[in-house]
């Protein structure tokens, strides 16, 4: 029996592992027991190479995300490199191709190249989706995001399946043209590199005085609600003066967020931190009551997926509180684990953290089933066995 050939077009796979994406399509290739190739940019700031069985090919050309703004030279650059690594791809392998599995975990417009030019050499491809990259096209105003939507709906229908990482994201998938059928949600994982086995010993009981109230991770942009989560501390001061909110995170945001803490005489109550490492990370979930992540879809159609730190925050027994038009209902449970609300309105925000934070037995009983059911369905074992699983169906 010949053995298949599995290649990974993904121009940003970690390290580092920054953004919930990238973690989330390392728990699955890693745990996959499948040998990839993986086609991805180069190492940045003196990061090391990750210890694997795949074959990981960088390249400079590849343009990624850990860069913040590429010029339209830079992504034609990185188009066209990849489109010739996909065509090397296809020579090499042509009288094999029937063996051939391409999994497609770059841009949106890169994709649809491989699901076209796959689709015609009858190469089987496999697309990976979050949310953010479908919703800014679909929702997007003007010519330019009127030509995306006709190219998103035109190639990706040519993919043979597609793995999502929340309901949200399969239902904008099947609501182009996707057969539901094709689309399979294989939901985040917890960071098996932030969280080892010791560390899951040093958890336990180590810290039991929760000084923060809320705590939030995250990329500082508007998608995330920060601004909204903070405007709701704003109201609840009156009715707990020295509640605290612990923002992690950093990016093009944070100096408005310095400013709205700043007028709104909110420095006692909210704190922002940037280069925080993984072991003072951990320390943040032990010390906080509830974590909350307040995401809503933009008026440009930006969204959140189905974010990792939920499952981080999930592992340290904390309630979760998310926001709706997003993937967190596929972590969240409403009602069993936390609560999924509409984040535009700040009075909802207030309304779950003010529940929360005035019953301490509805916290413990929250923030124990969402770790049950993290260890029952979101560990890169459980996420990644059902990657390889589904790769070696088609």
């Amino acid at each position: 029996m010949t053995k298949k050939k599995y290649f990974l077009f993904c121009p940003a796979y970690p390290p580092p592992f920054i953004g919930g994406s990238k973690v989330w399509t390392y728990n699955m290739v890693e745990n996959s027991n499948l040998h990839f190739n993986i086609i991805t940019s180069k190492l940045k700031n003196k990061e090391n190479e990750l210890d694997t069985n795949n074959k990981i090919l960088r390249y400079n050309q590849i343009w990624d995300k850990n860069k913040l703004s590429p010029t339209h030279f830079d992504l034609a650059i990185s188009y066209l490199f990849m489109t010739y690594l996909l065509i090397k791809v296809i020579i090499t392998n042509f009288f094999d191709r029937k063996n051939l599995v391409i999994v497609c975990g770059a841009f949106t417009f890169m994709n649809g190249i491989i699901f076209f030019l796959s689709y015609i050499f009858r190469i089987k491809t496999i697309g990976l989706g979050n949310a953010e990259e479908f919703t800014v096209i679909i929702y997007g105003q003007g010519f330019k995001n009127f030509l995306k939507r006709i190219w998103l709906k035109f190639t990706h229908k040519k993919s043979n399946k597609f793995i999502v990482v929340c309901d949200y994201c399969k239902d904008i998938l099947t609501n182009i043209g996707l057969k539901k059928d094709s689309i399979t949600v294989i939901p985040s994982s917890v960071n098996a590199n932030k969280i080892s086995e010791n560390k899951k010993n040093e958890v336990i009981n180590k810290l039991t005085n929760k000084d923060i109230d809320i705590l939030s991770v995250g990329r500082l942009i508007e998608r995330k609600g920060f601004h909204k989560l903070i405007m709701s501390i704003k109201n609840l001061k009156i009715k707990f003066p020295k509640i605290k909110l612990i923002i992690v995170g950093d990016g093009p945001d944070l100096n408005e967020l310095i400013k709205l803490i700043k007028k709104n005489e909110l420095d006692q109550n909210v704190e922002i931190l940037i280069d925080v490492n993984d072991q003072e990370l951990s320390e943040f979930y032990q010390r906080t009551k509830i974590f909350a992540l307040t995401s809503y879809l933009t008026d440009y159609g930006d969204t959140e997926g189905c974010p990792t730190v939920f499952s981080e925050a999930s592992f340290y027994s904390l309630p979760l509180v998310g926001g709706t038009d997003s993937g967190a209902s596929t972590i969240i449970k409403d009602g069993i684990n936390g609560y999924v609300i509409d984040c535009k309105y700040i009075k909802n925000i207030e309304d779950k953290i003010e529940l929360l934070l005035e019953n301490s037995d509805l916290r413990k009983k929250l923030g124990k089933e969402a770790n049950d059911r993290l260890l029952k369905y979101h560990t890169p074992e459980i996420t990644g066995k059902q990657f390889g699983e589904l790769i070696n169906s088609i």
